[in-house]
This record gives structure tokens, C-alpha cells and sequence, in this order.
């Protein structure tokens, strides 16, 4: 048994080989020629498409854009990735338009976009780089336009390569539709309200009060006051949006089953404050019609409140009624 001792170390030794954790596949190191590609990863989401939204409130604002390591481990030295404009991209799919019998996108307004680095690295022994952010000023662009810009991973690093299907980003702009704005978001106040409309004094029956006006309803509706005394001409409805919104339609409904005391010419406002006033519509005229939305395209107008001024009527009344005001928000 004298070799008992150093058959024991010898299994010690086999079993704590067979048993050490290996590696796992994902973080191994990779060398330029081991199979790893370098990506973008926005290039990977939605054919590598970004719509950007010019529709905002903000100055300015911001996607991101970050360079990867694709393969079965990890990169054992630093890339350095750089960015240029992809040309060739723009070409493309401005050429697909064409085909398509669309106008080209237009290019981006002179400084209306920056990138804050045009080269990233993606360091060793990790899959991503920190991101690249991409500003642009969305007042700069028109909402009549759509644009259209690209860039692409044009140089790796180290003898590394590029997985070219997906190394190129775009960045669209397209023309933003009018959306009605949920009733949720509004709510409004009159210059009179005639209660007795309602059955229960507004708890669950919104009838001549001026948020029957907002509420998403055309079974509702406001009613200016009647009683105990008319209140004339002209009468008045502001509507909060809730929220800094682009404007660019309004829609009136009337009052359902009702052929008196419909207004018929008015205007209509819009602030951002609530105290200083710009015009959007004058003297236009609501159709005596029932049941239809009448709808009014406006200038495209930042807003957060906008005012009904109803000027005059069909019928020689003072008193006056209005179903639903929808507004209408480029998004």
C-alpha cells in the first residue's frame, strides 16, 4: 500500500480538473479572425428604421444609436468603431420612392441635427459600446416634409469586420397626421351654463354644462345659460388640451335632434397660456346639418388652450348649444 498516497493525490488531481467550471462559450475571447462581427444594434430593429417625431414640445431631442460584437464570445481587444453618413443608403431608398411614384425624401435641415462622437469603442472583454446620441431640433423640420438621413459603421478597429447588412442606420422624419385628442386629456369652462338641462345637476348627467362639450359624446352637449335670463351673443367655450400640443384641425358637432338656437359663424383661438391669443379660424361658419362632425383644418399651432367664440346664430336667439368641440393634434 506504499503507493496508496500518490494514487489518492492522482485522483485529486483528475477529479479536479474534469470538475473545474469550463468557460462558457459566450466569453471567450475572440481575435479578428475567430468569427465576430461588429454591428449596430438599432440596425437589427424595424429593418433599421428610427422614425423620429417632430412633434414634440422640446427644443430638442434625442435617439441613440450603439456598436455591438456579434459572435461566440466576446472581443479580447478594443475596437474602435467610427461613423459616417451613409450616402449610398439615402440613394437607395430615395431611388425606391421614386420607383414607387413618391416624392424623395428631403435632406435634413441645415443645423437642425448633430452627433454628439463619430467614433465609439467597444472595449475588450464586452459586447457593446457606450451609445452615440443623435439631436435633432424637431421646430426645424416642417410637418408638410418627410426627410431622410442615414449612417453606417464606416471603419473597425484591430482587423475586426463589419457585418454589413447591419451596420447602417436611417433616420426618417415623416409628416405627422391629425389624431383627435382622447377626451380624457380636456376639459372646459364657458362663459355661461344653463344646469337645468341636466337631471341631477351634473354628478352623471353632463347636459348644459360645458364639459358635455369634451366629454366624447355627441349625445351630450352644452347649453349656454337661458335661465333665469338669456345671456347673448357672443358666447364662449375654452378648452384645455391638458398638455402643449400642435394643433391642426378642429371638429364641431351639433346638438343631436335640435333645429333652434344653433350657432352660426365663429371663431377660434389659440394660446399657450391661456392669456395671450393668436387666431385660427375667423368668421367661418358651422353648417346647419345634424349628426355630422364638421371638421375645420387650421394653421399648424402650438397650443395648450383653445377658445370657441360663437358670434352669431341661424335662428333669432341669444342662447346657444353645442354638442362636442374636437380637437385635433399632429402626432
Amino acid at each position: 500500500m506504499k503507493y496508496a498516497p500518490l494514487i489518492s493525490a492522482l485522483l485529486f488531481v483528475i477529479l479536479f480538473i474534469t470538475c473545474a467550471p469550463e468557460k462558457a462559450a459566450y466569453d471567450k475571447e475572440l481575435g479578428p479572425n475567430d468569427g465576430g462581427l461588429v454591428y449596430l444594434t438599432q440596425a437589427t430593429q424595424s429593418a433599421g428604421l428610427l422614425s423620429l417625431s417632430i412633434v414634440l414640445p422640446a427644443e430638442s431631442a434625442a435617439k441613440t444609436i450603439s456598436a455591438c460584437f456579434g459572435g461566440l464570445g466576446v472581443p479580447k481587444d478594443n475596437i474602435t468603431v467610427e461613423f459616417e453618413v451613409d450616402q449610398k443608403a439615402i440613394d437607395s431608398m430615395n431611388n425606391l420612392r421614386v420607383k414607387q411614384e413618391l416624392p424623395p425624401y428631403s435632406p435634413y435641415p441645415s443645423e437642425s441635427f448633430s452627433l454628439d462622437q463619430t467614433s465609439v469603442t467597444i472595449p475588450a472583454g464586452k459586447e457593446c459600446s457606450s451609445s452615440v446620441k443623435f439631436v435633432y431640433k424637431p421646430r426645424l423640420f416642417s410637418t408638410s416634409e418627410e426627410y431622410l438621413t442615414a449612417y453606417r459603421i464606416s471603419k473597425v478597429s484591430g482587423g475586426y469586420k463589419i457585418n454589413k447588412p447591419i451596420s447602417s442606420i436611417l433616420l426618417v422624419v415623416v409628416k405627422p397626421s391629425l389624431q383627435p385628442i382622447d377626451p380624457m386629456n380636456l376639459s372646459a369652462t364657458a362663459d355661461s351654463e344653463e344646469p337645468s338641462e341636466s337631471r341631477d345637476g351634473g354628478l352623471t348627467d353632463l347636459n348644459g354644462y360645458a364639459a358635455a362639450a369634451t366629454d366624447g359624446k355627441w349625445s351630450t352637449y352644452w347649453h349656454s345659460a337661458r335661465t333665469p335670463q338669456t345671456t347673448p351673443f357672443p358666447h364662449w367655450l375654452l378648452v384645455d388640451l391638458g398638455a402643449v400640443r400642435y394643433i391642426g384641425k378642429i371638429g364641431l358637432v351639433r346638438r343631436t335632434g335640435s333645429k333652434s338656437n344653433v350657432f352660426k359663424t365663429f371663431d377660434v383661438e389659440a394660446s399657450l397660456d391661456g392669456a395671450a391669443w393668436v387666431n385660427l379660424l375667423k368668421r367661418a361658419e358651422m353648417s346647419n346639418v345634424f349628426t355630422v362632425e364638421q371638421t375645420y383644418l387650421t394653421a399648424t399651432t402650438r397650443c395648450q388652450f383653445l377658445k370657441l367664440t360663437m358670434t352669431s346664430a341661424y335662428a333669432n336667439a341669444d342662447h346657444t348649444m353645442l354638442a362636442e368641440f374636437i380637437p385635433y393634434e399632429l402626432k
